[in-house]
């Protein structure tokens, strides 16, 4: 059975849709042997994780202002046991060359990575995802492949721009990489990035929209279902809500999904505290705070009828968004930014409508309303296309397919 290894240093529990995204790949992938390499906090409680997963609860992360006191010791004492350990099986002179490579370090994740990656018996067609790709994570494989040690097809998903820093560089880490690795691809889920990073690396990047679960919608109620999903953020037009409440919420035609992210983000204590005054005179409008498990968040997604995405439209161009990949597998009609190229190409069909202020979201959700039956349709072709087409994503085919 092939294996496919995933590897989410800062994942520790339920927050944000980082969890949720593994669980989906997983599933998809569910026929090969899957691992997810975690933060050692990792929390699983009342989680939904699928029960073939083996997790490695193995990294760990610098936040606490305490521990980064004792950070530079627990490295010292890290690279003494490496030293030994490598000195042992004749290494060491491989060692020290990689740390040489490596301006003189050992990367932050290595110790952790290495000594629960060795016990998993890799061949070269198994794959190896940095679902979330940060430049230490690219440490950590350039470093490991300096090492010798043995790694499979390597997948680097890229959400956010990368920073062009001075000292340790996710360009400079992607160059070595290339030089040394032929299975090294790297993909992003708007063309922003892709180009950018084209543009720097001179290399190939491959567009990716992730993997998510599709459902068949029949509306039951004769109310429609608004939503809101997903991290309480400015960016994600979370400051916003409060006045579109204010203006649409008496039209008893309409209820209101609210997600409140357990984290209090900045400039949105606010917006938080006016949303819920709102909600207590308003029995029409559900709100779920904190995060919600797989099954629950799907349990929602299913009972939206119309998802207004009120992100701000460089946001979306330049970092893509998961509301708007699960909305299409939803088969849900939604409300979209003007102005989002990136993300508007991936719709072939009529199910949204365009929108750059309240008004013309409050608008659009009372035409998708009162037109819902071809608006729904369309969204359900829209979401046969896109589950028609998802085996041709760049990353699923290679991880299915490479040999």
């Amino acid at each position: 059975m092939k294996k496919i290894i995933f590897i989410e240093p800062d994942a520790k529990g339920g927050d944000g849709h980082g969890l949720d995204n593994l669980v989906e790949a997983s599933l998809y992938f569910s026929n090969q042997k899957n691992f997810w390499f975690l933060n050692k906090t990792f929390n699983a409680n009342n989680l939904y994780i699928p029960n073939f997963v083996e997790i490695k609860k193995n990294f760990y992360t610098t936040q606490n202002k305490i521990f980064k006191i004792f950070y530079f010791f627990r490295i010292l004492m890290e690279t003494i046991i490496l030293l030994l350990h490598f000195l042992s099986r004749q290494k060491v002179f491989l060692f020290l060359k990689a740390i040489y490579l490596n301006k003189l370090t050992v990367p932050h994740y290595f110790f952790s990575f290495y000594f629960e990656y060795k016990k998993i018996d890799v061949e070269n067609n198994d794959s190896l995802i940095l679902y979330s790709c940060r430049t230490k994570e690219l440490e950590l494989i350039f470093f490991a492949l300096i090492m010798g040690i043995k790694l499979p097809n390597i997948h680097c998903r890229v959400l956010y721009p990368p920073k062009d820093k001075k000292l340790k560089n996710f360009y400079s880490y992607c160059k070595k990489i290339i030089a040394i690795k032929k299975n090294f691809f790297i993909y992003s889920e708007v063309s922003n990035i892709k180009d950018m990073i084209e543009k720097k690396l001179l290399c190939n990047v491959d567009i990716t929209t992730g993997v998510y679960s599709f459902n068949i919608k029949n509306r039951k109620n004769s109310n429609f279902n608004i939503g809101f999903l997903g991290d309480s953020r400015v960016d994600k037009g979370f400051n916003k809500i409060p006045i579109f409440l204010e203006n649409i919420h008496n039209n008893k035609k309409f209820n209101f999904i609210i997600q409140l992210s357990k984290r209090v983000f900045p400039g949105t204590e606010h917006s938080r505290n006016e949303i819920i005054k709102i909600a207590k005179t308003n029995s029409r409008i559900l709100i779920k705070e904190g995060y919600l498990d797989f099954y629950e968040f799907r349990k929602l997604l299913q009972a939206i009828d119309i998802m207004p995405i009120i992100y701000d439209p460089n946001q979306m161009n330049f970092t893509g968004s998961n509301i708007f990949f699960r909305c299409i597998a939803n088969e849900i009609p939604m409300i979209i930014p003007k102005n989002i190229n990136n993300i508007k190409k991936f719709l072939s069909f009529n199910s949204f409508l365009e929108s750059d202020s309240i008004d013309d979201y409050i608008n659009h959700c009372i035409t998708i309303s009162n037109n819902y039956e071809f608006y729904l349709n369309e969204a359900k072709k829209e979401s046969a296309l896109y589950k028609k087409n998802i085996s041709k994503d760049p990353l699923i085919f290679r991880v299915q397919e490479l040999r």
